[in-house]
């Protein structure tokens, strides 16, 4: 099991942020960017985006991860320079917040982000019921696709054994 570290760029200062985010990725082998269109995230502009990236591989070629909400990607968010640069796509397919069916949330994730060409880590949520929860993660490598786990202050017990 593997450790990338996760941020939440929110374009303060974009062209800061995506230097200091160049650093931690140099050092750690890649980073996570959080990039979502709600307060207390990404507030920046298209320009800003670009200004990031550009920051971003003055630092580093390492790669750029993007965990991002699907729902939002048809309204152009997150940007294009985000999405071009993005090693691989981290959906928030967290169906206990949306208050919908796990399969209905992650085929509608796959739908809308296979067309980018990126391979799909699907984020789960930890606090799903034991059986969608394994559901899901059987589904995810039905496809081949990586799953990881989101967990805000704690994960259901039942939930440990499926993650081996």
């Amino acid at each position: 099991m593997g450790w990338t570290p996760w941020t939440v760029p929110t374009a303060a200062d974009a062209s800061r942020e995506g230097a200091l985010a160049g650093q931690l990725a140099r050092a750690a082998g890649s980073v996570i960017l959080d990039l979502e269109p709600y307060a207390g995230f990404w507030r920046g502009t298209a320009h800003d985006a670009d200004a990031f990236i550009a920051a971003y591989r003055q630092e580093t070629d390492a790669p750029l991860r993007i965990s991002l909400d699907h729902r939002r990607v048809g309204e152009g968010f997150p940007y294009p320079s985000f999405m071009d640069a993005a090693a691989d796509l981290l959906p928030q397919v967290y169906w206990t917040d949306f208050r919908r069916s796990w399969a209905a949330v992650l085929e509608e994730a796959e739908a809308v982000l296979t067309p980018y060409g990126k391979p799909i880590e699907y984020v789960l949520p930890g606090n799903a019921q034991p059986a969608d929860f394994a559901a899901a993660l059987a589904w995810c490598i039905e496809r081949g696709a990586n799953a990881s786990i989101w967990v805000w202050q704690t994960i259901r017990a039942e939930n440990w054994p499926a993650l081996g």
